[in-house]
């Protein structure tokens, strides 16, 4: 595979990012690779976002709302970069647009701006380019819901911004939408936060998580169907370390790498064996989970040593699974090994791995004369077969020639060729070439391997 991304699901508008628009991938595929490996890629409605080894961001899928970032609104079946942006540490995609956080703590907004997801203090076209969300600084955590938007600031602290339909900002209030961050009164020691479509869930220090919002399925686990405009505890066992939200179910990772399920539960992504929803935590029968991540309606979870599981809808793949059946329980991403990185969201249907795998080695080249030496008289010719072969796959191979005396030429046929051909080196003295002894170099180049052989050359005086 060309990456160290992989992708699987949906994929009607390329974010699978593999050059194709399968609509239901079952297997996962190998995204299109930048110049370098990525370290991290979330997925969106139906785009995606990744972060590269040098730290600048790449997008790909649709692009009608200028959710890539790079000024158009064309879409990319493959990467491509996100102008302006440098030194990111984090990207979170939601239906439409994206976020990133730098290193500096500043969080910056690109895409659909409709209910203020962009956070610039009013609602309004989409933005084609990354913008400074507004009033936010000292931020180390970030998450996109469909179009609401979470920061956790270095504080322990969170803010919201975006649409507020249900509540889903935790500020008292629904409804509407607030296009300007503001801070979710009452949560404080905050380590962790995730956005879902209508609801919100924030892990605090204790490891009791918080949540708000939306209620209908029971997606805040408080054992009502009640909305929450203002934050929740959600009952249960404690010790938790990461939270997911999917559209309208949650998920929480415990420190024993057992996981916990709640609200919707239509088709099985709560992973308790049945499609009963449930407004409480339930315990999903899987272990030596060490990330959780939640789709729109499905859950995937990173299971010692790199394997990835998955449950819930699979109608179009998005289980990885190589069928489109929903699972009530986790089965296996067919076939994906040695996953650091695990990325699904609340707005989409497909999914995104990230794997340890080793670069390929470039292309290393041998050489071997025919002889190691020869005679070519003044005003005369010389031919030698030069032999190539590179390892670690085919390659083109440039051939040249240095060390020359005065008066001799060289000309290789051909020039340039594919690993294991042969080319015939003529060498060619003027009548006024200089005689005697002469070492020249012989060299294949291949990518950014090269190999030399030298060569023995004696010119002698002209032919009588």
């Amino acid at each position: 595979m060309s990456s160290n991304a992989v992708g699987w699901g949906w994929n009607k508008h390329g974010q699978l990012g593999n050059g194709t628009t399968a609509i239901a991938q079952t297997t996962f595929v190998g995204v299109g690779a930048p110049p370098q490996w990525f370290l991290r890629a979330v997925a969106g409605g139906n785009h995606s976002v990744a972060i590269a080894a040098d730290r600048t961001v790449w997008s790909w899928g649709r692009n009608s709302l200028g959710q890539l970032g790079d000024g158009t609104t064309t879409p990319r079946l493959t990467p491509g970069p996100v102008p302006g942006l440098s030194d990111v540490v984090d990207v979170e995609a939601g239906s439409g647009y994206s976020l990133g956080l730098r290193a500096d703590g500043s969080v910056w907004a690109w895409g659909v701006n409709d209910r203020g997801q962009l956070g610039q203090g009013s609602s309004g076209n989409p933005q084609p380019t990354p913008v400074a969300v507004l009033g936010l600084s000292n931020i180390v955590d970030i998450d996109a819901g469909t179009a609401h938007a979470l920061a956790l600031k270095s504080d322990g602290t969170i803010w919201s911004w975006g649409d507020n339909y249900f509540g889903q900002l935790g500020i008292g209030s629904y409804g509407d939408f607030h296009p300007t961050p503001r801070r979710v009164p009452g949560m404080s020691a905050v380590t962790a936060a995730a956005a879902g479509e209508g609801h919100s869930l924030v892990l605090r220090s204790d490891g009791r998580i918080w949540a708000w919002g939306d209620n209908g399925a029971g997606q805040l686990g408080d054992h009502t169907n009640t909305r929450r405009p203002l934050p929740v505890l959600v009952p249960g066992p404690g010790g938790f370390t990461h939270v997911a939200a999917g559209a309208s179910h949650s998920l929480a990772l415990q420190w024993d790498g057992t996981v916990w399920s709640w609200g919707a539960n239509w088709a099985g992504q709560l992973g308790t064996g049945d499609q009963t929803s449930r407004p409480y935590m339930d315990r999903v029968r899987v272990g030596g989970i060490t990330w959780i991540d939640a789709g729109e309606e499905f859950s995937l979870a990173r299971q010692n040593p790199g394997r990835v599981l998955a449950w819930g809808a699979n109608g179009i793949g998005q289980l990885g699974d190589g069928t489109q059946t929903d699972r009530l329980g986790p089965v296996r991403v067919l076939g994906l090994e040695n996953v650091q990185g695990i990325a699904a969201s609340a707005a989409s249907s497909h999914a995104l791995a990230i794997r340890s795998v080793v670069p390929p080695a470039p292309p290393q080249v041998q050489i071997e004369l025919e002889t190691e030496g020869g005679v070519l008289p003044a005003g005369g010719s010389l031919t030698v077969n030069v032999g190539t072969l590179a390892i670690n796959g085919p390659t083109k191979i440039q051939m040249s020639v240095t060390g020359l005396p005065h008066g001799v030429t060289a000309t290789f046929n051909p020039a340039v060729m594919m690993s294991g051909s042969t080319s015939v080196l003529t060498l060619t003295a003027g009548p006024q070439a200089t005689t005697g002894w002469f070492t020249i170099t012989i060299t294949a180049t291949a990518a950014t391997h090269t190999a030399s052989a030298t060569y023995e050359l004696n010119v002698t005086d002209p032919i009588e």
